[in-house]
Order: structure tokens, then sequence, then C-alpha cells
């Protein structure tokens, strides 16, 4: 992976995320992209979205961050996301969201969807705001 692509994507989590290490985000992603657990949406304006996420085993993904631009926000990027992981590990039936702990220090109990649930929450939520 091309560094200045890499600090392209360290940049926009700086922004719109709560990490403050730079070092810390960029071995993060380093091992995302040498595993393929990362999705990285990008428009004329730059990064819109950056997904990153654990295989827990062959049926359950614990996703870390699921980050988006605030003006794409509420447009169905979170879907396309999701959908784009399906492709590459399309035996996944559970997502498990890292909101569940608490700086990632203290562990809560994580949330839990079906696939089938969160896409379809997705859309609710979505049919919702129009």
């Amino acid at each position: 992976m091309d560094r200045k692509y890499i600090k392209k994507y360290v940049d926009f989590l700086l922004k719109y995320s709560t990490y403050t290490d730079p070092k810390q985000i960029e071995e993060y992603l380093v091992g995302h992209f040498m595993f393929n657990t990362i999705i990285v949406l990008e428009d004329k304006k730059g990064v819109y979205a950056l997904c990153r996420w654990n295989m827990i085993d062959k049926e359950n993904c614990h996703v870390l961050d699921l980050v988006i631009r605030k003006d794409m926000r509420n447009r169905g990027v979170m879907e396309d996301v999701i959908r784009r992981g399906m492709a590459l590990f399309p035996d996944v039936k559970y997502l498990h969201f890292e909101r569940g702990y608490d700086d990632g220090l203290q562990k809560k109990e994580l949330q839990k969807y079906s696939i089938g649930q969160f896409l379809n929450r997705e859309r609710r939520n979505e049919n919702a705001q129009v």
C-alpha cells in the first residue's frame, strides 16, 4: 500500500473518528490492508467512508470502525459498505459492532446483528428520514 494513501486514510480517521494517535492508526490500517479486512470509499472530495473489521470465525465479523464523512451520512453508505464486505466474505451471517466497548478497554455487551437485521434496519432508518 502506497504511503500517500495511508496518510490520506490516517488524516480521514483523525478528522472523523475518536482516534488521536496517527502511528497507531497507520499500524491498524497496514495490518487490515494485508488481510483485506478494510474498505475505503472515495469521491471527488476524498475519502467518504472507511470500515475495518476482524473475522471472529467464518460466520461472525467484528466491525471495529465504520466511519462516514458527515456530508455522506444518511445516504445508504453504511449499507453499501456492508454489502461490499459481504462480497469479500459471503459466509458471514452476523455483525458485532465495537461500539459495545468503552474506549476499547472496558468490555460491555457487543451489539450483534444478523446481516438481514442490519440491512433491514438501515433501510428503515433511511425511509424514516425521507
